[in-house]
């Protein structure tokens, strides 16, 4: 019997292992390339993730950037969020990503 009281993670299909492989590469594309094409459901998953890591990234101690590289996987990401995107979000408390729509996409109109 499947009980989902309190359970606030999309699963996206995949199973945990699946799932957090998904985000640690959606969240370091994001990082490297500034944006991502991806569907509305990944893009609200990776906002709430990516939010949490630019606020912990704006408090710039090591243990932070311990923190984030732990969780990144990649330390070049993990750098690049510290020394070039969280200063230029000094001052935000949140909202340090917005979602744009982009469309239907062409192949199977999703």
């Amino acid at each position: 019997m499947s009980r989902r009281h309190n359970v606030r993670s999309i699963a996206l299909s995949r199973n945990y292992n699946q799932r957090k492989a998904l985000i640690k590469g959606l969240l370091i594309s994001l990082i490297e390339h500034g944006h991502i094409n991806t569907t509305a459901t990944r893009a609200k998953v990776i906002k709430r993730y990516f939010d949490k890591l630019a606020a912990k990234a704006q408090k710039k101690d090591i243990h932070s950037r311990r923190q984030i590289a732990a969780f990144l996987s990649n330390p070049k990401a993990a750098n690049k969020l510290m020394d070039l995107i969280a200063p230029s979000m000094v001052g935000r408390t949140g909202g340090f990503t917005t979602i744009k729509k982009t469309g239907v996409r062409q192949g199977d109109a999703s």
